[in-house]
């Protein structure tokens, strides 16, 4: 699918409404969703979350911010539900806090 080097690179996602629905249990609430590439597959893109919600039994976890347990996990995003992609060729990428951007497992945060 990708013959750009993402591995490892923020990318901003914009994927289709039924793709966010089918992965909304899994922690992702909307679109255009940012992330960080864990690795490339034809079929689509493995992204890094680190603080996952949803955790093995026996997995290692950690507390978040608000006490809750979260684990390191790596989401699956299927090509053909992304409609669009941003990568950054200098390594840089948008500002960890950009209020219009999603996050696997959080909400954008509230503007003002």
């Amino acid at each position: 699918m990708f013959d750009y080097e993402l591995k490892g690179r923020q990318v901003i996602l914009v994927l289709a409404d039924a793709l966010v629905e089918r992965l909304r249990p899994l922690g992702v609430g909307g679109s255009p969703l940012l992330g960080a590439v864990h690795g490339v597959e034809r079929s689509g893109l493995w992204l890094d979350a680190p603080a996952f919600g949803v955790c093995p039994a026996d997995g290692p976890k950690v507390l978040d911010s608000r006490g809750q347990a979260v684990c390191h996990a790596h989401l699956f995003i299927p090509a053909e539900g992304i409609v669009s992609a941003v990568a950054f060729p200098d390594g840089s990428g948008p500002a960890p806090d950009d209020p219009n951007l999603h996050r696997i497992g959080s909400a954008p945060k509230a503007a003002g």
